[in-house]
């Protein structure tokens, strides 16, 4: 087929054009097998997008919201999530964090301990200012109540 331009309706049928400078489409462009796109504004997909610049590496985003990385992801703002809306981790989920609009909650749902590793352990109030535990490797544990020291291991 060659071009066919249909003067009514405005539409131009053809089976491949070359084009050296810009195309500037103000409807919507509907394609199919693009391996290239390059667009500046909104896109909007039927199926989903899948992105992979290497192997081992990729995302896909689905249509229904949801979203598969493998590889390392870096975020540099805020992770929002609604109340009761929980990290998973580990193969079983088998660590929860969440809010349930009342607490924080930091929950070992699976088997084993709830582990914290580092030399020094420490809980204060809301704001920062009240301790209320205190433990330091090698060191003494402390609890307090309204910022007052009542309970100290020593050797």
């Amino acid at each position: 087929m060659g071009v066919q331009i249909n003067g009514d309706t405005g539409n131009i049928s053809a089976t491949k054009a070359d084009y050296s400078g810009n195309v500037t489409i103000g409807g919507t462009l509907t394609y199919e097998d693009v391996t290239n796109i390059d667009s500046v504004g909104l896109i909007t997909a039927r199926n989903g997008i899948e992105i992979g610049a290497r192997p081992g590496v990729a995302a896909s985003i689905s249509v229904d919201g949801n979203m598969i990385v493998s590889g390392i992801s870096t975020f540099n703002n805020d992770i929002k999530l609604p109340d009761n809306k929980k990290i998973l981790l580990g193969t079983g989920s088998d660590l929860e964090i969440f809010h349930n609009g009342t607490s924080s909650i930091i929950a070992d749902v699976g088997t084993g301990y709830l582990i914290y590793k580092g030399n020094r352990f420490q809980v204060v109030g809301a704001d920062g200012s009240e301790n209320i535990i205190n433990a330091v490797e090698n060191g003494a544990v402390e609890l307090y109540y309204d910022n007052s020291k009542k309970f100290e291991t020593n050797t």
